[in-house]
């Protein structure tokens, strides 16, 4: 291996983390709340049995998954050429980060509006977004999606140590008030409010959201004090704010108030603990009843909504979108069913009719079992958990040998969910959960180019086998900022 450039071995794997993470929320525990909460359990999807074969699914993609990880996608040991896109991205990058106060106010009046006129709602309305025809709706989106990946260096790539001038910190502000502004959901609001904090606190919020080496460890009683209040109170109030997204939805209140309604009409009922518990494993439970159901033999009701294989709906629904956007020269229908999320919802939900517009994400292992069949879907979808694990290492090589708390783990998979939700629907290119994902894509370029730059400066500079990798520092592992 080519000195200076570190093992694999020196990684603190958080991707691993999170894909292990994801397998445990996703699949292990919906398992757990459905078999103890039974009956009460209460979910607008209906449940196939669990089998064997299910099971297995599971099991075979991860032991695929950490074969492949440690096999194929292995860090890389040469940095790339500079070409001129990389260029071009590292000129963007300190543009923005010299005159970041501009696009956040620009952000913060498009998320006061989009709040004022009840857009928060949208995600539940009857009508398409090519019939709304707003564009307020569909730039203060793009815009949230860049903002989003601001917030994501804010609280995971920056060092809390560096001194934050006083416009820094304004402009964090003021971009975490425009992502609350703007949000439409219980996991966008946990993310805004996260946000918020790490703005007040960055090193406090540093605290909770990375540990030791020891997934597990919380080394003081006051970490473990806070992060517990933390996850309560931003669990707790996502949840109520999405309450009242829901209720504004349907024109009853705007959503501080119908959010104050659902607290009040929750916190007196009995055993509401319960309930809300109740409502987590719903809300995780969607990919392991999509498992169970695509485990069966789903094609005929499959076929029975969808007259396309559901990974080229997508494709179809793309080129409605492309002459929609060009003023629609060609005439191009809006297909009826169009995406893998809407064939799920059609298939899984107990009265589909009552939402027009709804889809369900799959997940992973449900997706390439729509789309492939055995045993290319547990090979193709191992390929590209081993793939996406790499990039989240990648991306947070500047943490050093910080790994990520169960809190933080949370947090990354809020923000790197889209990768995990439906990645046959990503091929829709004009949506937001696409520009998410690219925009995600890009930092996780940027970064991968100033890792390897790093290990080779390091090379030249003490050409030593014994040097330490550009991802820890010597003995307090802890990392320094590099410009390209």
């Amino acid at each position: 291996m080519e000195q200076g450039v570190p093992r694999a071995s020196r990684f603190v794997h958080n991707g691993h983390r999170l894909v292990i993470f994801y397998f445990v929320v996703t699949y292990a525990w919906p398992w757990v709340g459905n078999v103890l909460l039974g009956d009460q359990l209460l979910s607008p999807f209906r449940q196939a049995p669990l089998t064997l074969y299910a099971v297995g699914l599971v099991a075979g993609t991860f032991l695929l998954y950490t074969l492949f990880s440690r096999s194929v996608f292995l860090v890389p040991r040469r940095a790339p050429s500079r070409p001129k896109m990389s260029r071009w991205l590292a000129t963007a990058g300190r543009t923005y980060s010299r005159y970041r106060l501009v696009p956040a106010l620009a952000a913060l009046w498009l998320a006061s509006m989009y709040y004022a006129t009840g857009l928060n709602s949208f995600r539940y309305s009857v009508l398409p977004l090519s019939e709304v025809g707003s564009p307020l709706l569909f730039v203060t989106n793009l815009v949230m999606t860049a903002v989003g990946v601001d917030l994501f260096v804010m609280m995971f790539l920056r060092n809390p140590a560096d001194a934050r001038p006083l416009r820094r910190v304004i402009e964090d502000l003021i971009l975490s008030v425009s992502y609350l502004l703007s949000t439409n959901g219980a996991m966008a609001v946990v993310v805004g409010l996260s946000a918020l904090l790490c703005s007040i606190g960055p090193k406090s919020f540093s605290a909770i959201v990375f540990s030791t080496r020891n997934l597990f460890s919380l080394t003081s009683t006051r970490r473990l004090g806070m992060a517990t209040v933390t996850i309560v109170l931003l669990f707790t109030t996502g949840w109520l704010t999405n309450e009242g997204i829901k209720a504004a939805s349907g024109g009853k209140a705007d959503v501080v108030d119908a959010a104050v309604e659902a607290a009040q009409r929750v916190v007196s009922r009995d055993g509401w603990a319960i309930l809300y518990i109740d409502y987590i494993t719903s809300r995780t439970s969607v990919y392991y009843y999509s498992l169970l159901f695509s485990a069966t033999d789903p094609d005929a009701e499959v076929a029975a909504v969808a007259e396309l294989t559901p990974a080229l709906l997508p494709l179809r629904n793309l080129a409605f979108r492309a002459d929609f956007v060009l003023g629609q020269p060609f005439g191009i229908p809006r297909p009826e069913v169009t995406s893998m999320r809407r064939v799920n919802w059609l298939v899984l939900a107990e009265n589909p009719a009552i939402l027009p517009r709804a889809g369900a994400s799959p997940g992973l292992i449900a997706s390439f079992n729509y789309a492939m069949p055995l045993p290319l879907n547990v090979v193709f979808c191992a390929l590209y958990l081993a793939w996406f694990a790499r990039v989240v290492d990648l991306t947070l090589w500047r943490r050093g040998a910080q790994g990520v708390s169960l809190f933080g783990l949370f947090l990354l998979f809020i923000f790197w969910e889209n990768f995990l939700q439906s990645p046959f629907d990503l091929m829709l290119i004009i949506d937001t959960a696409f520009l998410h994902v690219a925009a995600m894509y890009t930092l996780y370029r940027v970064e991968r180019a100033r890792w390897l730059v790093q290990a080779e400066r390091r090379s030249a500079a003490v050409p030593s086998p014994s040097l330490p990798g550009p991802l820890e520092e010597p003995m307090t592992g802890q990392y320094r900022p590099v410009t390209l």
